[in-house]
């Protein structure tokens, strides 16, 4: 944590700014081990995520015969994941470490306030790093058509929109849309894994304090007349939900974006 304050001219400023950095490593956790020593959970963080790895889209039936077989009956459109330990089969043996953990190994946080004879103003950004958001895959806002409560059968625009079909086979960023459920796409991979790093313009705030001459006619003692935001930017890869909500279906309340205007008055 640093401070810094200095004065130029008749400006007086204040700079702050904060940064953690958390890493554990589980050392034994008192489980058997593993046949394939890359699924221990021995030597990585807590809360690791764990899961398959993805590289791409089945396109063809022919590409399909001639994979490794994977979960369920499996359509061009597809999750196709890779085959780790080389067996012949995708199955939870081709788990491996994927991502961080839904706690960020890293927070950080700097700000500064400059005053002006009666101007002030302040600012602070705060931000995170090494940290992962799972998306659900197996939540009814990714897998259309698998709910039949007509108020939850919505489709996440996101997955409207980039979903694999025939037209786009290179730029989709979710499998095939099926009115029948699917076993192999909902899956934990790398897929629904994203980076959760986000920096955030927390709080900003510009105040004017009338001067002493004029509050001096009247009985206050000092009028401050001030402007607050609250979450007002969020810069982030992760573009579904609000960052900082983490992983699930992004189905909850984000932060709120606030904006006061208020005047501080004292007698």
């Amino acid at each position: 944590s640093l401070e810094f304050d200095r004065k130029v001219g008749e400006v007086m400023l204040t700079s702050r700014a904060n940064f953690t950095y958390t890493h554990n490593t589980i050392l034994n956790n008192d489980q058997p081990d593993y046949l394939d020593p890359y699924r221990s959970r021995v030597g990585k963080r807590l809360d690791q995520y764990f899961g398959l790895q993805a590289i791409g889209f089945f396109r063809s039936q022919e590409e399909i015969d001639n994979s490794p077989a994977q979960f369920g009956i499996l359509r061009p459109g597809d999750v196709k994941y890779k085959d780790i330990n080389g067996d012949g089969v995708v199955d939870t043996n081709d788990e491996t470490a994927i991502g961080y953990s839904a706690v960020p190994e890293i927070v950080y946080g700097f700000g500064a306030t400059a005053q002006w004879k009666g101007i002030d103003f302040s600012f602070f950004f705060q931000g995170v790093d090494r940290v992962s958001i799972q998306i659900s895959a197996g939540d009814i806002s990714f897998k259309p058509f698998s709910s039949t409560n007509a108020d939850l059968a919505a489709v996440n625009s996101d997955v409207y929109e980039h979903r694999w079909t025939e037209s786009n086979r290179t730029d989709a960023r979710y499998p095939r849309v099926s009115l029948t459920n699917s076993p192999n796409n909902n899956v934990a991979s790398t897929l629904w894994l994203h980076n959760g790093a986000f920096l955030r313009l927390k709080n900003v705030e510009l105040g004017y304090t009338l001067p002493k001459k004029l509050v001096a006619r009247s009985f206050l003692n000092s009028v401050r007349l001030y402007a607050t935001g609250i979450n007002l930017l969020t810069f982030s890869r992760f573009k579904l939900w609000d960052p900082e909500r983490g992983s699930g279906a992004g189905a909850a309340y984000p932060p709120n974006r606030t904006i006061s205007f208020g005047v501080n008055i004292t007698i």
